[in-house]
């Protein structure tokens, strides 16, 4: 029998799932991914952790005794530190490097997996994007960059350049996904003319003071603007490829794509 996703049943035997990140404010886990949970019948709230970067390791280590703690959702900056912290991955978080969510081994430890990317594209195609044969600029190297990017050249992308404003870390995402998809990854600069898909997958836009993503001046309106941010939910990235006639994607739109991935993840007992 499925719970009312509307009615939390709060008691002691209530399964907790933190969501750690920093900051915390804008994830929408804890009030979209808990109601997908109790339509399955689990009597499980997702919660918001505020933890830094530097006790990512020591917080994760305490979860592991917590026996009402089943799994985490990660968000911010903790996807590619959280990734060696795993004992196990899925072949996809391996490739990439970073993880999203974890459950716990009944052997002990952490499991990993990745599932930014396919929210991001079940995102797209509900906005109409079809992500075949298309050219894509990600902007940002991260942990959900890193899996936005594996994916569109996973699901037939014709080339994907990568641009981080630490050029570093580009390069090291360009040689991994290059190695597998060769001729179809380049590293790239922020200037948006020859593709299809500006998906902008850093931080940029989550404060109205932080420098866009890419050069305005250089979108038309026949590309199609994406972003992983949240909050607010339509940046000003988004805003300016509103106003020029651009399809857009927001990032809620990205997270409502990948909660029945991170359920089946977190409690695949229940996946149908």
């Amino acid at each position: 029998m499925t719970q009312d996703a509307n009615s939390v049943q709060l008691n002691g035997n209530t399964l907790i799932v933190p969501m750690l990140g920093d900051p915390i404010g804008q994830v929408k886990a804890p009030s979209g991914l808990t109601p997908v949970l109790q339509h399955r019948g689990l009597n499980a709230l997702v919660v918001p952790w505020h933890v830094k970067a530097n006790d990512l390791e020591s917080t994760l280590t305490a979860l592991l005794s917590a026996q009402n703690v089943p799994g985490v959702v990660l968000t911010l900056p903790h996807k590619l530190d959280a990734y060696p912290l795993c004992d196990q991955t899925s072949a996809r978080a391996h490739i990439i490097g970073a993880v999203n969510v974890l459950r716990k081994n009944t052997s002990g430890g952490w499991y990993g997996d990745h599932t930014d990317g396919i929210g991001y594209l079940n995102g797209l195609r509900l906005r109409g994007f079809n992500v075949a044969d298309s050219r894509a600029l990600v902007i940002g190297a991260g942990g959900s960059g890193s899996a936005i990017a594996w994916e569109l050249l996973e699901q037939g992308a014709q080339q994907v350049g990568i641009y981080d404003v630490d050029t570093a870390r580009a390069e090291t995402l360009v040689g991994r996904l290059g190695s597998l998809f060769s001729g179809k990854v380049k590293l790239s600069d922020n200037q948006p003319e020859g593709y299809d898909l500006l998906a902008n997958a850093s931080p940029a836009g989550m404060k109205p003071s932080d420098p866009y993503p890419v050069c305005l001046e250089s979108i038309s309106p026949s590309q199609f603007v994406a972003d992983a941010i949240t909050e607010p939910a339509a940046t000003l990235f988004l805003e300016y490829g509103i106003r020029l006639g651009c399809r857009t994607m927001n990032g809620a739109d990205m997270f409502n794509g990948q909660v029945d991935a991170l359920a089946d993840i977190l409690f695949p007992e229940t996946v149908a």
